[in-house]
């Protein structure tokens, strides 16, 4: 079985700028789940998610782990009480549960026992799903990347302060987008990350620089808003969460591994994907992204063939309060 390893983006910076009304956008078929592997995943502690998971490759599973804990399943196609949906082989011995009646799908062979609270297993899967997300977030990860944000201070190690007020703004369908940029290399440091005045804004904080081999300690805990919340990386190494981690992360390209501290609370977009015992909480991201520019959306692409249009967005300023 073949699984998705990459794919080119190209035109994504020459069309930044063009002052066009902007189409708001999510993460695509992943925006339900709490987390999303285009390749392949290990759980090597036993834990759980809130929400649903996605697997695109192998999974790999000696432990114990349960989807769908407490939240609604994600969706794919006409099914929305999806708990797992594995496209190749489980294999490991362990067990993998579903609870709120979540239905489990597996697309190869399964070495593990399975745990269904009133859910069913589906042995047919759609590999096209992963291919249209995988294109959808590489493309908008890449995207993403290009729009000019405010720097952080991250001077001080403690504590960085983001001021949604004062930072570089664009106009999403109606919606106000902020966006900051950090150094990837600051984020080892265990500092609380304080957003300020962003109200219902979505908050987009693009990571710049290389992640491999850092463990990640900064979080904004104290943001009200971590379903507006949205880190990007567009780096292709690997690293991990060290402790526990507010917003979702769009790392398409990376290895992400959860360390037993790494609780995640969105949804998690990752290459590859390790689980060291960490629990997932699905807080869905429901902010506005812009559209990027001529790529097949990954929520409708695989059942209809459908390719968003060239969107644009306007830059303003907000003025200093």
């Amino acid at each position: 079985m073949r699984f998705y390893s990459g794919i080119a983006i190209v035109g994504v910076a020459a069309l930044l700028g063009a002052p066009l009304a902007a189409q708001a956008a999510d993460l695509g078929t992943a925006n339900s789940f709490n987390v999303w592997v285009l390749n392949n995943a290990s759980i090597t502690g036993s834990t759980d998610a809130e929400g649903a998971i996605a697997v695109g490759g192998n999974l790999n599973l000696p432990t114990t782990y349960t989807a769908e804990g407490h939240n609604a399943g994600g969706t794919i196609g006409t099914d929305t009480n999806v708990a797992a949906y594995i496209n190749g082989n489980v294999t490991g011995g362990g067990q993998l549960g579903a609870n709120n009646s979540g239905n489990i799908y597996i697309g190869g062979t399964n070495s593990d026992s399975l745990q269904l609270n009133g859910g069913k297993l589906f042995t047919s899967v759609s590999s096209s799903i992963f291919t249209a997300q995988a294109a959808y977030s590489h493309a908008q990860s890449s995207y993403l990347s290009t729009l000019a944000g405010t720097s952080v201070d991250t001077s001080n190690m403690n504590q960085w302060t983001l001021d949604a007020s004062t930072a570089k703004t664009y106009n999403v369908g109606g919606d106000t987008l902020a966006v900051f940029d950090v150094a990837a290399s600051a984020l080892n440091d265990n500092a609380i990350i304080n957003i300020n005045n962003a109200g219902s804004d979505t908050v987009l904080i693009n990571v710049t620089g290389s992640l491999n081999g850092v463990t990640w300690n900064a979080d904004a805990q104290n943001f009200g808003g971590k379903s507006k919340l949205l880190w990007n990386y567009t780096g292709n190494d690997a690293f991990t969460i060290g402790r526990q981690f507010d917003g979702s992360l769009l790392a398409a390209s990376a290895s992400v591994t959860q360390s037993s501290n790494g609780q995640v609370d969105g949804t998690l977009i990752a290459n590859n994907w390790v689980n060291q015992g960490s629990e997932d909480h699905s807080y869905i991201f429901n902010g506005n992204l812009p559209t990027p520019p001529a790529v097949p959306e990954a929520s409708s692409v695989w059942g209809f063939g459908a390719l968003i249009g060239v969107a644009g967005i306007s830059l303003r300023r907000r003025k200093t309060a």
